[in-house]
């Protein structure tokens, strides 16, 4: 079965139709995001993009597993560079690392 979506209706815009396969067993969720993909026209290549929770990449780092285990924690759930606004205004690069606690530290 194919669904046929006409965008016209909420952008004001010339008409523009898309062609999604519907399976015969497809969810409310499915619908959603079938309804979702079919008004999304600018950025389309963010709609499948792969989210790495750790884009520090310090799941790997044996430094920080040291430090890890020494306070019992052992997974790296999000990692990623922060700016801290410090006394005087300025902008400091800091590493935001959440395991079971939440680090702030300065880059090695």
């Amino acid at each position: 079965m194919t669904q046929v979506v006409n965008t016209a209706e909420w952008a004001g815009e010339d008409s523009t139709e898309l062609d999604l396969d519907v399976p015969e067993n497809s969810t409310e969720e499915d619908d959603k995001l079938r309804e979702y993909w079919a008004k999304k026209e600018r950025r389309r290549s963010s709609f499948l993009k792969d989210f790495v929770g750790d884009s520090l990449g310090l799941k790997e780092n044996q430094r920080i597993l040291m430090h890890l285990t020494k306070f019992g924690e052992s997974t790296v759930l999000f990692s990623d560079v922060v700016m801290k606004v410090n006394r005087r205004g300025r902008l400091q690069e800091r590493w935001l690392m959440i395991t079971g606690i939440i680090y702030l530290c300065q880059p090695m």
